[in-house]
């Protein structure tokens, strides 16, 4: 009975991480058309605030994730993150004062370094998670590693 709970808490915890790359889009693509809008700065800066602190938790949960499953590239993964919200809060903190200066291909880059994380690192992660929980007998394969929708 534990390892059933334990496959059910991973295939809630992968759908989690599914739905939060698809949010974490969709804040991209906000933040994209603000940008080339050129809406207002306020909007702008609370979608940079949304993305970052998305981007935090989201990497609280991989973290646990990882640490919890004994995930052996945790350090290297976690240092990506780390990366990623630097370039995040760097962008932020480029556009507190005065006007937002970030263009629509600045944040277009930082959305392709999510994606790449994403289509990486978290993909092998899908893959160890799904390894050290494989599915029941008879369940099927597994659906495709999460990853972003657009």
């Amino acid at each position: 009975m534990a390892l059933q709970r334990e496959d059910r808490n991973l295939d809630a915890a992968a759908g989690l991480i599914a739905v939060d790359h698809e949010v974490q889009g969709r804040l991209f693509d906000a933040l994209v058309e603000a940008v080339l809008k050129k809406r207002r700065v306020g909007l702008c800066r609370g979608l940079l605030r949304d993305i970052e602190e998305h981007a935090r938790s989201h990497f609280q949960t991989e973290a646990a994730l990882m640490r919890d499953h004994g995930y052996p590239r945790t350090a290297e993964h976690v240092r990506q993150h780390e990366a990623l919200l630097a370039r995040l809060s760097e962008a932020r903190a480029g556009s507190l004062d005065g006007p937002v200066t970030l263009t629509a291909d600045e944040v277009q880059a930082i959305r392709d370094a999510f994606e790449a994380h994403v289509r990486d690192l978290d993909r092998d992660l899908g893959a160890f998670l799904r390894d050290v929980s494989p599915a029941p007998a008879g369940a099927g394969a597994p659906g495709p590693a999460p990853g972003p929708e657009r």
